[in-house]
């Protein structure tokens, strides 16, 4: 990253003090605060997409998100040797604590708030992910995903992981049919007919 600390002064319009590895990126030390920045496995026009999303949440007085920092050229990342890079102010957080009541009513709000102010958002350009043509598939992982936390479930025994054994059955069951009912109905092959989006 050192190698690359003149681009991304130059295209941020900050000054790097420190740069120090953390995780899957690098802590910044600048005279802006405090920043971090990753490479990004996804395309550019899904960061743009990304972008939009935030900005959305955040012009509907959603705050609690990264926004990512613009370039000098308005743009949500830069590209070194290549790769796409995108940078934000670091907040200092922990993850949320499933056997502390306080934290999981902050997350509750939170994720209801971040739903209440994405209401409305659509999306402009090349970019516009959807997910339709993939449903069968995507409920098939899911629900090996919940079969695998169920036995973790088992073995840790904390309060949520009771909580998630109790009501396991019924949610596995409506995923189960769900996934059935695309299979009978062949729903990808509609989603591919000429005029459909998938």
């Amino acid at each position: 990253m050192q190698e690359a600390r003149a681009l991304i002064e130059n295209s941020y319009g900050i000054r790097i003090n420190g740069i120090k590895p953390y995780r899957a990126g690098y802590i910044l030390e600048t005279n802006a605060g405090r920043k971090y920045i990753k490479a990004c496995q996804y395309t550019k026009e899904r960061i743009l997409f990304i972008h939009q999303a935030k900005t959305h949440l955040i012009m509907n007085d959603f705050r609690n998100i990264d926004p990512y920092c613009l370039t000098m050229n308005n743009q949500p990342y830069i590209e070194i040797d290549d790769v796409p890079y995108t940078m934000v102010d670091l907040i200092e957080g922990r993850e949320c604590e499933f056997d502390d009541d306080r934290d999981v009513v902050k997350a509750t709000e939170a994720l209801a708030l971040m739903h209440k102010a994405a209401h409305g958002f659509h999306p402009v350009g090349p970019y516009i992910p959807t997910g339709l043509g993939k449903l069968p598939a995507l409920f098939k992982k899911h629900l090996e995903e919940i079969r695998k936390l169920k036995k973790k479930a088992e073995r840790e025994r904390n309060t949520f992981d009771y909580m998630f054994i109790e009501h396991f059955d019924y949610f596995y069951k409506s995923g189960l049919k769900s996934w059935k009912y695309f299979l009978r109905r062949n729903i990808t092959s509609w989603l591919r007919k000429p005029g459909r989006k998938a």
